[in-house]
């Protein structure tokens, strides 16, 4: 039970990082256009609580938003300068560990 609750700490703590990064480096993420590419902030909120009170598909949902968003900014990666890459990496590192811990949650609950 124990494990559970610290693996779900753990997923918001990355929904987090990966809804804030973008905030702070707007410049990495936003196109020519002006248009931003990642969802709100009121996103995470949402996730988290849907998370802890167990909703029915929260952690499909979650999985599909952070595989969406590592999509994005892979194709962002492929596009940008050196000097922005090492952030993007990072970015990236913390969806597939967010994906990761969301999937053994799954598996951990599919046990009790």
């Amino acid at each position: 039970m124990k494990s559970i609750i610290f693996m779900k700490v753990f997923i918001v703590i990355g929904l987090v990082a990966a809804f804030a990064l973008p905030e702070y480096g707007k410049e990495l993420f936003v196109h020519e256009t002006g248009k931003f590419g990642h969802p709100d902030s009121i996103a995470i909120f949402l996730l988290a609580i849907g998370l802890y009170l167990n909703w029915k598909h929260i952690r499909q949902i979650i999985i599909v938003i952070c595989a969406l968003m590592l999509i994005h900014t892979t194709i962002i990666m492929i596009i940008s300068s050196l000097k922005e890459k090492p952030v993007l990496i990072i970015y990236s590192v913390i969806l597939i560990i967010t994906i990761l811990l969301v999937r053994k949650l799954n598996k951990l609950d599919s046990l009790r």
